[in-house]
């Protein structure tokens, strides 16, 4: 099954065809632009979409959207348009504006730059000289030796294929490339197909541990909420707006009466606690058929939550203790913003969200007066002898 690339980069390679016979099939976009196409303005880093190195442009269906190369199997790329940075510009074609315009300030840190010490030099080998301290004894001679790959990438249209090739090969493992959804603060079902005939409707909850062996997520259907009656609020806090694993996510929704009680059960949604947390049973538990708008009821809900929230300490997520303070935190932001009218005014901006409007700067220059001391002087002296 050949897949057809076209113009990895516009400005250099006009169209690629790359099959599963020709690159293994776990091949991610990163690496056939670096290691096939030989493209390496394109870096990796934490092979996880979070730095945002990996990033390129990629243009399919009338649509421009940027790629996190390090998690696209380039065989599912089919008739995508790919620009790298290559594409922006290069030695051969011309560099573009941006490029041209970051060069001053990249050679400006040049000159920051000094040799290492010579007796450093010595004691320390590059990774790349390596073969000259000890070399492959096996170096250019012929591999006596073949091992297939026993991998396979097939596209389906119809999804009785898709059971058809389960049917084929019943102990084969496998990988379905078709993304995922999932949405357990507001509700969503998930459709699992077992069959062509067999369609299961799921929870997330319920999904987590359904053993997935030849069956399909046919869809995720999210139901609909009436906004006078149901609050829902996501919460997503990062080091950075973009491109950078969040600390801690938070999903709230919550139904209420006329009075502000809640009237069903509530989902209480954290994830970045740990592994096996999800919902805040206990306190969801709490709040049902309680009004949050008691002084006292609240001081109980914040306590629950604080003694069910149990963050790990898992490198690189920050500290249990930040974490767990961040996590209550959005909560009682939650709480703040449903009905903002009856919180005390001194804690109202609580529960809004910042607005930053655009940014702007201004320099104002104040010119030096220059005031010769001498003219002063005469003109002090013939005061003097007016007076």
């Amino acid at each position: 099954m050949y897949v057809r690339i076209l113009s990895v980069d516009l400005k250099i390679v006009k169209s690629l065809s790359v099959s599963d016979d020709s690159v293994p099939v776990d091949t991610t976009l990163l690496v056939f632009i670096r290691e096939y196409s030989k493209f390496r303005d394109t870096k990796a880093m934490c092979h996880a979409g979070d730095y945002g190195a990996c990033i390129v442009s990629a243009i399919f269906k009338d649509k421009t959207i940027a790629v996190n190369s390090c998690l696209v199997l380039v065989l599912t790329c089919d008739r995508w348009n790919i620009v790298t940075s290559e594409g922006l510009g290069n030695k051969r074609n011309g560099y573009h504006a941006i490029q041209t315009a970051l060069a001053p300030d990249l050679d400006a840190f040049k000159g920051f730059a000094i040799d290492a010490h010579p007796s450093m030099v010595k004691d320390i080998q590059d990774i790349e000289e390596l073969y000259k301290i000890k070399s492959c004894r096996k170096d250019k001679m012929p591999c006596v030796r073949s091992l297939e790959d026993g991998h396979f990438y097939k596209v389906f249209f119809r999804i009785e294929d898709i059971f058809k090739i389960f049917g084929e090969n019943p102990n084969a493992t496998y990988i379905l490339n078709g993304g995922n959804t999932a949405h357990e603060t507001v509700g969503a079902q998930v459709h699992v197909l077992e069959s062509f005939y067999k369609k299961k409707s799921l929870y997330l909850w319920e999904f987590l541990n359904l053993d997935m062996q030849h069956k399909i997520i046919y869809s995720v259907v999210l139901p609909s909420l009436d906004d006078i009656k149901y609050v829902c609020r996501f919460y997503k806090i990062m080091p950075r707006a973009q491109n950078a694993r969040g600390h801690v996510d938070a999903g709230f929704l919550f139904t209420f009466g006329d009075d502000g009680k809640v009237l069903e059960l509530s989902n209480i949604i954290f994830c970045g606690i740990n592994m096996h947390f999800m919902h805040a049973k206990q306190t969801e538990e709490l709040v049902n058929g309680k009004s949050i708008f008691d002084e006292k009821i609240l001081k109980l809900i914040i306590e629950k939550l604080h003694v069910e929230l149990q963050p790990d300490h898992v490198l690189p997520d920050y500290s249990p203790e930040f974490r767990k303070i961040l996590a209550e935190g959005l909560f009682y932001k939650f709480l703040l913003s449903i009905q903002p009218e009856r919180v005390d005014p001194y804690y109202r901006s609580g529960g809004t969200l910042l607005e930053r409007g655009l940014y702007s700067g201004t320099h104002n220059k104040v010119q030096n007066v220059f005031i010769d001391i001498s003219i002063i002087n005469i003109y002090l002296n013939l005061c003097s002898l007016c007076k």
